[in-house]
């Protein structure tokens, strides 16, 4: 077998010391240009690479990130995911990646391995975790970053989207769509997430002067076969909505697909809206209108503020709010024409979100 290179052998070959290397290696301490030209020369010609462990205890830093996400299946959470692998490579970091199967145990389990293993942050994506066992986790626990989750007095960096705000704009497009009977899907355990978007659908529809009825909210899991469940659910009660509030683009595909199996049809008798902002919600049949969160965004930003972190504990943690915007496709507009198998493209028209007060449009049957 090959005797791997070892630092002594850069030092001895370079004619340095071994301290000398390390700092080379590590880009610390003050040497002549040429020294370091002269380490580097050699490193290159015996092809020397540094080992992690050796490195890890001389730095206090492992080159790792930490990611927690409830879904790896949700396309929510991949959007994220790919933000932050994307930036973790640019930082020359690797990216260990925990999926807790919307588990709260599972996920308090991953953050514990995590901090366990040492990695130099972590990024925890819509906890499923109450307030008060999150910071309980987290005390002691390096630099974090909450993506999608507010916890007021957790001294943690978080970023996230205005959820309440979302699913307004999203229920405030409908109603100008003339709809009144207007169904909410929400997810069938509560989360903080979930609240904020019910607070959401809730609060533009008491402003509408609709109110909020029992028989117009189901509930599901944040899934295709969830919005299947869903929209069955839905169709099948005696007085049907005209428009659904999804929780999340999957949930609104799959109540798409529900009423292709009752013969309604999307959108002349029921409007469909999602919410996140993942591609496959543009090229589904018809194309799903939905509220974007720049998920990718939020993902390469929250290694950003991590590793700011990471190099400063000095540094403070702060809260970034990304905004939610809508994104109309045919999912929710009367007239509009199907996408054919070779014309698949997304529809996309800004909407400003309509004032208090405002005086109701015709309402759709």
């Amino acid at each position: 077998m090959e005797k791997r290179c070892t630092i002594a052998d850069v030092a001895r070959a370079a004619g340095v010391s071994k301290q000398t290397v390390s700092r080379v290696l590590n880009n610390k301490g003050e040497l002549s240009a040429a020294t370091r030209e002269r380490i580097l020369a050699v490193i290159k010609e015996l092809g020397f690479q540094p080992n992690a462990a050796a490195r890890s205890l001389l730095t206090g830093r492992t080159s790792t990130v930490g990611l927690v996400v409830p879904d790896v299946n949700n396309p929510f959470f991949v959007d994220i995911a790919k933000g932050v692998h994307d930036a973790a490579r640019e930082k020359g970091y690797h990216v260990l990646l925990y999926d807790t199967c919307d588990s709260p145990d599972l996920e308090a389990q991953s953050i514990r391995l995590l901090s366990e293993r040492r990695a130099d942050g972590l990024i925890i994506c819509s906890s499923r975790l109450s307030d008060g066992r999150l910071a309980s986790l987290l005390k002691g626990v390096g630099p974090v970053v909450l993506v999608n989750r507010w916890v007021k007095g957790l001294d943690v960096t978080q970023i996230g989207a205005d959820y309440v705000k979302g699913a307004a704009l999203a229920t405030n497009h409908l109603i100008e769509s003339g709809h009144r009977k207007i169904a909410a899907v929400t997810l069938t355990v509560e989360t903080p997430n979930s609240r904020a978007k019910l607070e959401g659908y809730s609060k533009a529809m008491e402003e509408a002067g609709l109110g909020v009825h029992a028989d117009l909210i189901a509930y599901a899991q944040s899934s295709l076969q969830g919005g299947v469940n869903a929209g069955n659910d839905l169709l099948g009660r005696a007085q049907r909505p005209t428009a659904i509030v999804a929780y999340s683009d999957p949930v609104g595909i799959g109540a798409m697909h529900a009423c292709r199996h009752w013969g309604v049809s999307v959108p002349e008798n029921m409007a469909v809206i999602g919410f996140g902002g993942n591609e496959i919600a543009g090229v589904v049949n018809p194309p799903l209108s939905t509220v974007f969160i720049p998920n990718f965004e939020m993902g390469h930003r929250a290694v950003e503020l991590l590793l700011e972190r990471v190099a400063d504990r000095s540094i403070p943690a702060v809260v970034e709010e990304t905004e939610a915007h809508l994104i109309i496709r045919a999912s929710t507009m009367i007239g509009a024409e199907p996408l054919d198998d070779h014309r698949l493209q997304h529809t996309l028209l800004s909407v400003p979100s309509p004032s208090n007060g405002r005086r109701l449009p015709q309402a759709r049957q």
